[in-house]
């Protein structure tokens, strides 16, 4: 997942803490001589990240010329500001505003709300969900069960699981939804209660995914009626 962030030491410094600097968030550093308007653009980022300062000297404008702009009228945009640009910067479309001085439990806050971001204790849903996963590097399908399932991945149990390391696709309908997740094989072992399968990481889930995958695990969504059980785990 790409995040466009404005070119800011501070807020940089910041976000490595953060989920942001976790595997699966790429942050791509707009240019400062470049609007960052048209670099959101040609980007087409999961999500923008502004801070004022001389990486951004016109929070305001840019984010008019992003809500103007089709291909970014609708990017989660994040800004980090003094307080009294606030109620401008929201009419001028923020989905999140983190005043200076920044506090890092604020800015994690937005993060996560906006961006759908997990704890590092990954919220799980105990299920039992028809799938088929195929094997990219192999270039075949196999029928598997979902076991558990998160925001960032799924175990899964079968026969002629992919390998470690391999890039696979998930095909899954949960809550009526169709679902293609690309992922990945992070390991081969044994899950809940013992069964010996495999662990998938989503890879390049977009937004509105994610934030579906985050209300699956934390049981936001009743799968009771579409015949599955299960408990957050």
């Amino acid at each position: 997942m790409q995040v466009l962030v404005a070119n800011d030491a501070r807020l940089l410094t910041e976000l490595r803490a953060t989920a942001l600097g976790r595997d699966g968030f790429s942050l791509h550093l707009a240019h400062p001589e470049r609007d960052v308007a048209e670099q959101a653009a040609e980007l087409a980022p999961a999500a923008i990240l502004l801070a004022d300062g001389e990486a951004c000297p016109d929070p305001v404008g840019v984010c008019h010329r992003l809500r103007a702009r089709p291909e970014t009228c609708t990017t989660p945009l994040i800004v980090v500001g003094l307080a009294f640009h606030r109620r401008r910067l929201e009419a001028a479309g923020v989905d999140a505003f983190v005043p200076r001085p920044l506090r890092r439990g604020e800015l994690h806050e937005a993060l996560g709300r906006i961006l759908a971001i997990e704890p590092r204790a990954a919220v799980r849903r105990a299920v039992e969900l028809p799938a088929r996963v195929r094997d990219e590097a192999a270039g075949r399908e196999r029928t598997v069960t979902i076991h558990d399932l998160s925001l960032s991945g799924a175990f899964l149990t079968g026969e002629e699981l992919p390998e470690p390391g391999s890039p696979a696709r998930l095909a899954v309908t949960v809550a009526g939804r169709p679902l293609e997740l690309p992922a990945h094989v992070v390991r081969r072992g044994r899950g809940r209660g013992g069964l010996a399968g495999a662990a998938l990481k989503f890879e390049a889930v977009d937004t509105a995914t994610r934030i579906f995958l985050g209300a699956i695990a934390r049981q936001a969504i009743d799968l009771r009626p579409f015949g599955f059980g299960g408990g957050a785990r």
